[in-house]
């Protein structure tokens, strides 16, 4: 199979009912009849009933344990290697993983991932062990807090629907951003669309003056976002306002449009019923014609006026997808692409790898090829089954890649460490945060490790890598966290030690 579906039965029931489920598994259908006449073979797994699973591997007895349904689909991709892998539901029905937040400061307890899913490495809690992902993994949703199946169905029959546009089509953007962030998201807007000249700032941009550009498929938001709210907010000068509601997108998406948000919490899928308020800004995008979300679980991170974190993953993802790729591979690159360039021994970096996942169907191609590759395709002499397998040989052979290059996060530095140079370099760090507006912030030094290859290149070394983090939450007027991390990367040689990168990221 081309196209895995993965859901659990049991849990669909206990939310939809059986007959519910009868229309979910007739959508599904639907979708793999529109899926054979694009030449991709889609199935459908349920990882808790024994018939689905019967050698593939163990089934999945209780639906909110993490542990069993990394087990149940990492044997399904290892018995079936699937182009595409797309879980049904949200984590009520096929759970993020739970990781350590490497920004515990932040007040996040954890950080709801689906990047495990996207690796072979075993079930952790470390998100570092995941660093080499090289499955195409995305989530369709429903809504945590309702039962009626029919969004689910939506879904589905907007992938069955689809059809690829005209590259073009994306270049015509909307995008807004804080006012605070102005330089980071024209940088971020240059890189993926090659101008920022349709680019809001909030405040003053909200509804209804943004409303005419929500027709543009391609929405790239760099807002506050914040916990359990289904709006996005700007900023200028202290000032914080509404930039974007959920309940007002209705009318106003196009089918097939694709976002990206930098926000925090952008991509929460909370129950909405339970907190009391309304949808979630991704679904709302979602019921209402986006065939792709790219968002954040939980608190995320880039720099005011440079590019780092949030804004380099964002702006990886459409380069990816405007040159023809499927959502999941151009996510998937993304996600290579960032480890492969940033260190992930900046603790702001390692979460925005494991916070950011993809809502929508991994194997629709927004995008039509270049003329070129069109025209290869023609010919008739390559068959798309074995190139799908090819690309995604190469993409297991660069998260490989990937993995044993990237830089970690390793012990921590303490007095008891008595390293030469230390106490000068937090005194230092604690000086440059001051600087950065950071008040009185956490401030610790961390060894640096890694995978074979960088730790052979550290061996040949005569310099030891450091990271030091100095971190700070403050409450805003509102009550709600803000949070400055300032990242330095230091080279010790001896009994010096000498900064050798700095960068300070703000939460999103």
């Amino acid at each position: 199979m081309d196209k895995i579906i993965v859901s659990n039965k049991s849990a669909l029931i206990g939310k939809y009912t059986a007959d519910g489920v009868a229309r979910i598994d007739a959508a599904v259908s639907r979708l793999a009849v529109a899926d054979s006449q694009r030449g991709i073979e889609t199935g459908r797994i349920y990882i808790d009933q024994p018939d689905d699973m019967t050698g593939v591997g163990e089934v999945v007895v209780n639906s909110q344990d993490e542990v069993e349904a990394k087990k149940a689909i990492d044997a399904i991709a290892s018995k079936f290697e699937p182009a595409y892998l797309v879980l049904l539901g949200g984590p009520d029905i096929v759970p993020h993983v739970s990781l350590d937040n490497p920004t515990p400061q932040d007040g996040d307890p954890r950080v709801p991932s689906d990047l495990p899913y996207a690796s072979s490495a075993p079930f952790s809690r470390s998100i570092k062990d995941f660093l080499g992902a090289a499955r195409v993994v995305s989530r369709l949703p429903g809504p945590t807090g309702a039962n009626d199946p029919d969004f689910v169905t939506k879904l589905l029959d907007q992938s069955s629907a689809h059809a690829s546009r005209s590259a073009d089509d994306y270049k015509s953007y909307f995008a807004i951003s804080a006012d605070v962030w102005t330089a980071s998201t024209r940088m971020s807007l240059n890189q993926a669309f090659g101008n920022f000249s349709a680019l809001k700032l909030a405040p003053p941009a909200t509804h209804t003056g943004i409303d005419i550009d929500l027709a543009n498929r391609a929405h790239f938001i760099n807002c506050h976002g914040r916990a359990l709210q289904p709006k996005f907010f700007g900023e200028k000068e202290r000032i914080v306002s509404v930039s974007m509601e959920s309940s007002k997108l209705a009318g106003n998406i196009q089918p097939d449009t694709i976002v990206t948000a930098e926000c925090c919490y952008g991509a929460e899928l909370y129950d909405h019923v339970l907190a009391g308020r309304g949808q979630p800004i991704c679904l709302s995008y979602l019921g209402n014609g986006a065939i792709g979300f790219v968002g954040s679980t939980n608190i995320s991170y880039g720099p005011a006026a440079a590019l780092g974190a949030a804004d380099l993953l964002t702006q990886f993802f459409w380069i990816n997808l405007l040159k023809g790729q499927s959502l999941g591979r151009a996510f998937l690159q993304a996600r290579q692409d960032f480890v492969q360039r940033e260190r992930m021994s900046d603790p702001a970096n390692l979460k925005t790898i494991g916070q950011f996942i993809l809502l929508g169907d991994a194997g629709l191609h927004p995008c039509s090829p270049p003329e070129h590759v069109a025209a290869n395709l023609a010919v008739g002499a390559v068959d798309t089954t074995t190139q799908r397998k090819a690309v995604r040989l190469a993409l297991a052979s660069n998260g490989q890649s990937v993995m044993e290059s990237a830089s970690m996060v390793g012990k921590r530095v303490t007095a008891r460490s008595r390293l030469p140079g230390h106490a000068t370099l937090l005194a230092k760090v604690r000086e440059l945060a001051g600087q950065r507006g950071l008040e009185n912030p956490d401030v610790a030094s961390y060894r640096v490790s890694g995978g074979k290859a960088f730790m052979s290149s550290i061996k040949s070394m005569a310099a030891e890598p450091l990271v030091t983090v100095a971190i700070e939450t403050r409450k805003n007027e509102d009550d709600v966290p803000e949070v400055r991390i300032v990242v330095a990367h230091s080279l010790r040689e001896g009994d010096d030690i000498a900064i050798s990168s700095l960068r300070t990221y703000v939460s999103r």
